[in-house]
């Protein structure tokens, strides 16, 4: 349960398999190569709130705009 309720929060089960699915398609695709970024020192795409951004956009379609993290309600781009 969220502790903001102005929060959505949603669980879809096929979304591993779906994302797993797609990122396979990607790379036989061959979208995929290595890049690494200084910006005063490695930066984790994990770390970065720019690549968390960019790959639920990219990879997610929902209804719901929202993304729930650290108790911080961010409304995402329309998709």
């Amino acid at each position: 349960m969220s502790d903001h309720p102005d929060c959505l929060q949603f669980t879809l089960s096929s979304h591993p398999e779906a994302v797993l699915s797609r990122m396979n398609i990607l790379r036989e695709e061959r979208h995929f190569c290595d890049i690494t970024l200084l910006l005063g020192g490695p930066v984790g795409a994990t770390e970065h709130p720019y690549f968390l951004f960019s790959t639920l956009t990219s990879i997610l379609q929902t209804e719901a705009p929202m993304y729930h993290s650290l108790n911080t309600c961010v409304p995402l781009p329309h998709l």
